[in-house]
């Protein structure tokens, strides 16, 4: 009887930390550099957040690492830089990855906030009804489209009321 190899939590734990504590709190503009390539692509912008991007908790990558996964609020999001790659290790995750390269996303989330929308607003970018998913504030994206950067979610009110009519 052969014994089964074992896995060395310990040394796969140090590595995930390791990876963890690489990560950088994202700025304003990196965000703003991903999201518009994002959108060039053909991306879509999936919610709306009335509060600044500063209250997002994205993390930059400043080098290649392996994260752990994460659920609700131990998820992690990530933007990676061109030439990096970050390897997300468990069960469940509800984090994303930003990829800067590709302008792509894996995962579900590809969220704009006020601070993100008035930077591209003043750096030209003007917004399309198309860029924006299904799950994205109705009012929000108006305000968006007609060039308004300081956009107001729609009230759980709102949001009742028109779940009431479907």
């Amino acid at each position: 009887m052969t014994a089964e190899p074992t896995r060395d939590f310990r040394a796969e734990n140090s590595s995930l930390e390791e990876g963890v504590r690489s990560l950088e709190t994202a700025t304003l503009l990196q965000y703003v550099g991903f999201l518009c390539k994002h959108l060039e692509k053909g991306g879509k912008i999936s919610h709306t957040y009335d509060y600044p991007f500063g209250r997002s908790y994205i993390k930059m990558a400043t080098q290649s690492a392996s994260i752990p996964k994460g659920c609700g609020a131990n998820a992690i999001n990530v933007i990676v830089p061109d030439g990096m790659e970050i390897q997300r290790v468990g069960d469940c995750d509800h984090g994303n990855s930003y990829n800067m390269a590709e302008g792509s996303v894996s995962g579900a989330w590809t969220p704009i906030y006020p601070d993100i929308a008035e930077t591209m607003i003043n750096m030209g970018w003007h917004f399309k009804k198309s860029e924006f998913g299904p799950n994205a504030d109705e009012k929000a994206v108006n305000d968006l489209t007609n060039g308004h950067a300081n956009f107001k979610c729609m009230s759980m009110e709102e949001v009742r009321r028109k779940f009431e009519r479907h």
